[in-house]
C-alpha cells in the first residue's frame, strides 16, 4: 500500500477509534460521568481533531503537489 494510504488511515480511522474506545472507557466506568455527557465531550473533541488533521493534510498534500 501506498504511504500516503497508511498515513490517512492511521490519521482517520485508527487514532480516532483508539480516542473513542479509550475515551468512553476512561470517562464512563473509571470517571463515572453520564453516557450522554461523554458522547458529546468525545464527538466534540473528535470533530475538532477531524478538522485539524484535514487541514493539515491538505497543506501537506499542496506542498507535495507543488514539489512534483
Amino acid at each position: 500500500m501506498n504511504k500516503v494510504k497508511i498515513n490517512m488511515l492511521g490519521y482517520f480511522i485508527l487514532v480516532p477509534g483508539i480516542f473513542i474506545i479509550s475515551s468512553f472507557i476512561w470517562r464512563l466506568f473509571v470517571l463515572k460521568r453520564e453516557l450522554w455527557v461523554v458522547t458529546i465531550d468525545c464527538f466534540s473533541i473528535l470533530g475538532v481533531y477531524y478538522f485539524i488533521a484535514s487541514l493539515i493534510t491538505i497543506i501537506i498534500m499542496n506542498k507535495k503537489s507543488k514539489e512534483d
